[in-house]
């Protein structure tokens, strides 16, 4: 999971890739046929051949199809959501699961990574410890309860007493495992950002004392 961190994804946080996700999510699960032009147009932002974004697009309606539950948006309040950076990660999550584009995983559950409860939401930011355990808290709980016991759960890692199906399990030991995560980067950064310079200071005096100066 590490390794997700600092993701990011062609065509993300584009007005025009968020209008066309919104517009395709409009459609409902359209027929290919209905969607071809938004779905092309789609692919070209995102970077993909054409025609294997039209078969994840068929994987998305069957993965839609069989939902226990259908994923919504409120637009009027979350209009810049979907085709974020966030909004992406979720989807990239979702997507490597059932091997469709980060659009589709967003699309299933429109509203994956969004943090906190109903109308209380809110988009967190890219690099913030709560942002990234949303996405793997949503996504796992996503795929247990809508996609049909795919996945652990809401409590991701594994460390929660309560059971993984609810939401309020996982968030304790989820947010301390990312901002462990962070903050040993940022200490691993500042460390190599001090010995950079003490190098650089070191070879600087070195030269000096070779020139003669």
């Amino acid at each position: 999971m590490e390794n997700f961190i600092g993701s990011h994804y062609q065509g993300e946080n584009s007005p025009e890739l968020n209008r066309l996700m919104e517009e395709l999510l409009k459609n409902g699960p359209a027929p290919e046929a209905e969607v071809s032009n938004l779905l092309d147009r789609i692919a070209d932002m995102r970077g993909v051949d054409r025609q294997a974004f039209r078969q994840d697009y068929q994987t998305y309606l069957n993965l839609w199809e069989n939902a226990s539950s259908k994923g919504n948006i409120d637009l009027s309040r979350h209009g810049d959501f979907l085709g974020s950076t966030v909004s992406l990660r979720y989807g990239a999550v979702i997507g490597d699961v059932f091997g469709v584009d980060p659009v589709f995983g967003a699309l299933l559950n429109p509203t994956g990574g969004l943090v906190g409860p109903g109308d209380n939401a809110y988009q967190p930011g890219i690099n913030d410890a709560i942002g990234y355990h949303g996405v793997f808290h949503d996504a796992g709980g996503y795929l247990l309860n809508i996609q049909g016991g795919i996945g652990p759960g809401y409590d991701y890692l594994g460390r929660d007493l309560l059971p993984t199906t609810s939401p309020v399990s996982g968030q304790v030991g989820g947010i301390s495992f990312w901002l462990r995560i962070l903050n040993w980067m940022l200490i691993t950064c500042q460390y190599h950002a001090r010995y950079s310079l003490r190098a650089s200071a070191y070879r600087k005096r070195h030269h000096w004392k070779l020139s003669g100066k």
